[in-house]
C-alpha cells in the first residue's frame, strides 16, 4: 500500500487531499490539531493530535505517528500543508516579533521539523508538497508576518532541493482557496491607508468574479493531477511556482 503523510488535516486543502487519497487506496498519516470531523476512523488513517507551532514536540509525535501507523519504509508523498494568516492586516513596523516568530514557527519551520526527522531517520520520500503562497515572491503592504514566512519557506525548500537531490519537492503558491485561511485575508479589518489598496482590490476581484475563489477539493485536484503519476514537467524541484499558472 502507498503511504502518504499530510499536515493540515482538518479542514481546507489538507483535508481535501485526505479524503481524495484515502478514497483511492493510500494508507495516510496525519499531523494536525483536530481529528477531522469527516473522517471516519478506518485502518487507512492514522492521526495523531500535534500543534505545530511548538516545535519541540514534533519529532515525538512523528515517531508516535510512525508507531501507530506500522509505516517502517517511507512516503510517496508528504503533503506540508498546514499554516495560517496573520492575525491582523497592518505595517510590518506595528507588527509583534512574537506574531512574526509563531508564523514563521507554523509556516515555515515545522516543515523543516517534520522533514529532517523522516530523513535522519532513514525513510524513504518520492516526493514532498510544499503549500506555498505567492506572498512570499510578490510584495503587498499587510501580508507582514505570512509574507515573510513564505518567502523563507521558498528558499529554504530551493535548498532542501538542491541538498536532496533524490526527493523531489513541488513548492506550489494555491492562490485563492476557500479556506479559513482565505476567509481570513478576505475579512481582517483594513487600515484606511493607500498602501493597502491592493488588499482592497484583491478583495474587490473575489467579489466580482465568480469561480475566482475555488473550493479545497478542486485545488486538491489540481495538486494531483500535476504529481500523479509522475510530476509534471513544468513543475521544477524546489522552485516555486504558482498553480494558476499550470492548470
Amino acid at each position: 500500500m502507498k503511504n502518504v503523510l499530510i499536515t493540515g488535516v482538518s479542514s481546507g486543502i489538507g483535508n481535501a487531499l485526505c479524503l481524495t487519497l484515502l478514497n483511492d487506496g493510500y494508507n495516510v498519516l496525519a499531523l494536525g490539531q483536530h481529528y477531522p470531523t469527516n473522517i471516519p476512523e478506518n485502518s487507512g488513517f492514522t492521526f495523531v493530535e500535534c500543534d505545530l507551532t511548538i516545535l519541540d514536540r514534533i519529532p515525538e509525535s512523528l515517531d508516535e505517528l510512525l508507531l501507530n501507523s506500522g509505516v517502517q519504509t517511507g512516503f510517496d508523498f508528504v503533503f506540508l500543508n498546514a499554516g495560517q494568516f496573520c492575525n491582523q492586516i497592518d505595517k510590518v513596523s506595528s507588527t509583534s516579533i512574537d506574531e512574526i516568530i509563531w508564523m514563521q514557527n507554523l509556516n515555515c519551520f515545522s516543515y523543516k521539523m517534520i522533514l529532517d526527522h523522516l530523513i535522519a531517520s532513514a525513510l524513504s520520500i518520492s516526493t514532498v508538497c510544499i503549500s506555498s503562497s505567492i506572498a512570499g515572491v510578490r510584495a503587498r503592504a499587510g501580508n507582514g508576518g505570512y509574507a515573510v514566512s513564505k518567502a523563507t519557506l521558498n528558499m529554504m525548500m530551493n535548498l532542501y532541493a538542491l541538498e536532496h537531490p533524490e526527493i523531489f519537492f513541488a513548492v506550489l503558491g494555491l492562490c485563492v482557496v476557500e479556506t479559513s485561511l482565505s476567509y481570513k485575508i478576505g475579512t481582517l479589518p483594513l487600515p484606511e491607508d493607500t498602501a493597502f489598496l491592493p488588499q482592497r482590490r484583491l478583495r474587490e476581484r473575489a467579489a466580482a468574479h465568480s469561480g475566482y475563489i475555488v473550493t479545497p477539493q478542486k485545488r486538491a485536484e489540481h495538486m494531483l493531477s500535476l504529481l500523479l503519476p509522475e510530476p509534471d514537467v513544468r513543475v521544477k524541484s524546489g522552485i516555486f511556482i504558482e498553480i494558476r499558472d499550470l492548470v
